[in-house]
């Protein structure tokens, strides 16, 4: 049974009481006077696991106006805007960011906080777990997506952007990482190839809070070779050699990186979980760990592996899958991960998350099934529930609880310019309201029209939209107007591109 803390066991003398909040195993409460009151996990040093001090308020803690309780931690709103935390604080969710004040309301998730501000703006600290479906800005077109509970973007000039989850510095792309041809994400960790074959790899070390789970899976044997692509498992690498041979490291606890004799003449490699998976040129498969070869798989162009399931693409067009989340299961894992519409039809990429399939299909459409939970009251990530509007998409992939589309230059404001951004399965954001996802009002730079020159096309484009145009990405200087200002910048910048 999970633990019981006391958490609903209300304090006999409390009263006086004007708001209160739950939660993941304590409760709060605010009193007229300005203090706050808690109790269950946390509320003594002597507590079992749990116990991280979230139900031990400073004892100076006064004039609180609000309280928030999140998954192990506890932050409450002064009078005066501040924000006071306490409890669990592995992500920094109980550490405000320095100089925020003004602040009207807060929030407490699972390991994170946000706090609305008096400008009507909103600030967040602490795990951004779910960042991995808030999109940065794409500095450069992209040109290949990776994603587990993070995601790696490769640019069209070699170089990396990662956001999403961040605990493990998997999201720290190594300083001046440049000429990468493909990338991989893992649990905790990211794995680049170069297009000189040599392997980078960066995230979760054997030092620090995060040592628990380094399993050797950032740290790129010597004597590797030229590698020609890289797969990321949850804490191993399987890495496709030049030669069609197959290298692979990191944990191992179900024979994951024990390659084969077999596993030759390979095209492709693919990685969950606990098992590794491998295309060979004539259309057969590979697959070592904690993982079996159906009988009638045959006729194979491409191959992903998800968490506890796999997906193959056929000549034909048509899935294949196996694993986790077939008819019969019934196990925590099987969310239907592996039962592939009986419609499915002109596939030309497959992507395996956790939980969760996705389809690209040859119309520019996506298809998602699974990541329903098989048990009651489990969360729901709404992975399968692809935006409204999704087209035009070139490339999939699809991380342990979201999915990520690369969009082959849209015109999302009907313009007549092409705009280069990535869509994220999940909310879709329309903060200024004009009915254009803020995804595809990132700046694309200078080349309004991507033909790789900033030259006088570019300028036509923009005297389009000269005079009040806010929200538009010719408005370099970002004042809601494109003026001769805008135009100045743009003359500076002439030239190629790249």
């Amino acid at each position: 049974m999970w633990p019981h803390y006391g958490q609903a066991i209300v304090p006999a003398d409390l009263s006086n009481v004007i708001q209160v909040a739950a939660g993941g195993e304590h409760t709060l409460a605010l009193k007229r006077d300005g203090r706050v009151v808690a109790w269950g996990a946390g509320s003594t040093i002597d507590d079992p696991w749990g116990n991280y001090g979230q139900s031990l308020p400073p004892t100076d803690l006064q004039d609180v106006v609000q309280v928030a309780a999140g998954g192990s931690h506890s932050v409450a709103l002064k009078a005066d805007g501040t924000v006071v935390g306490w409890g669990w604080n592995y992500y920094r969710q109980i550490d405000s960011p320095d100089g925020v004040t003004g602040i009207l309301r807060i929030s407490a998730g699972q390991s994170h906080t946000v706090a609305l501000c008096d400008d009507g703006t909103t600030k967040q600290w602490g795990n951004n777990f779910a960042g991995q479906t808030s999109l940065p800005a794409m500095t450069a077109p992209i040109t290949q997506i990776a994603s587990s509970y993070h995601n790696l973007a490769l640019t069209d000039i070699g170089t990396v952007i990662a956001w999403g989850n961040n605990s493990a510095g998997q999201c720290d792309v190594p300083p001046g990482l440049m000429g990468v041809r493909q990338v991989a994400a893992g649990a905790y960790h990211s794995i680049a190839v170069k297009g000189d074959g040599t392997v980078v790899a960066w995230g979760v070390s054997d030092h620090g809070d995060d040592a628990w789970m380094y399993y050797g899976q950032s740290a790129v044997p010597d004597d590797l070779g030229e590698a020609s692509q890289v797969a990321a498992g949850w804490a191993h690498n399987v890495v496709l050699m030049t030669d069609g041979s197959a290298r692979a490291w990191g944990l191992n606890d179900h024979g994951q990186c024990y390659v084969p004799p077999d596993a030759d003449q390979l095209s492709q490699v693919s990685a969950g979980v606990d098992h590794s998976i491998a295309l060979r040129f004539d259309g057969t498969l590979v697959v070592w760990g904690a993982a079996y070869l159906p009988m009638d798989v045959f006729d194979i162009v491409q191959v992903s592996a998800g968490g506890y399931h796999n997906l193959v693409l056929k000549s034909d067009g048509t899935v294949l899958a196996w694993g986790a989340g077939e008819p019969w299961g019934g196990g925590w894992s099987d969310q239907g991960q592996s039962i592939v519409p009986s419609d499915l039809a002109g596939v030309i990429q497959v992507a395996a998350g956790g939980y969760h399939s996705a389809a690209l299909q040859s119309d520019g459409s996506v298809v998602v099934w699974g990541g329903e939970a098989a048990y009651e009251g489990a969360e729901s990530y709404r992975q399968r529930h692809t935006p409204p509007g999704l087209s035009g998409v070139t490339q999939i992939a699809a991380g342990f609880l979201h999915t990520v589309a690369l969009v082959a230059n849209p015109d999302c404001n009907t313009n007549g310019q092409r705009d280069s951004y990535e869509t994220t399965h999940g909310l879709v954001v329309d903060i200024n309201g004009n009915g254009i996802p803020d995804s595809c009002e990132q700046l694309v730079g200078f080349d309004l029209d991507l033909n790789g020159f900033v030259d006088t096309a570019d300028l036509s484009l923009m005297l389009l939209d000269f005079g009040a145009c806010p929200d538009r990405p010719d408005d370099f200087d970002g004042d809601g107007d494109v003026t001769t200002a805008d135009i100045a910048l743009l003359l500076l910048n002439f030239g190629p591109t790249g």
